[in-house]
């Protein structure tokens, strides 16, 4: 993931260039059941649910996660970015 936001962008409420990302990922069988399982690591979630990381303006940064499930018939997921702002998610 990259962040490509800077001071001048419309949707900053500060002079800062750090953005917080908050995302939900979603794990699906082969029939497009949604699979139950708890984020193992790591532990970053907000109120709302979200996982969250943050990045300074221009950074890159690779990530893993982690899920625990007694489910072994994992076939596709879904990542949905939720949230970006320079405030982070409560």
């Amino acid at each position: 993931m990259r962040n490509d936001y800077t001071q001048n962008d419309e949707n900053r409420v500060d002079s800062g260039n750090l953005s917080h990302v908050g995302f939900v990922v979603t794990l699906f069988d082969k029939d497009n059941n949604v699979i139950s399982a708890l984020q193992a690591y790591p532990m970053r979630v907000t109120q709302l649910d979200l996982s969250f990381f943050a990045l300074e303006s221009s950074q890159t940064a690779s990530f893993e996660l982690y899920y625990a499930t007694g489910n072994r018939n994992i076939d596709h997921y879904d990542i949905l970015v939720a949230y970006v702002s320079n405030v982070p998610p409560p």
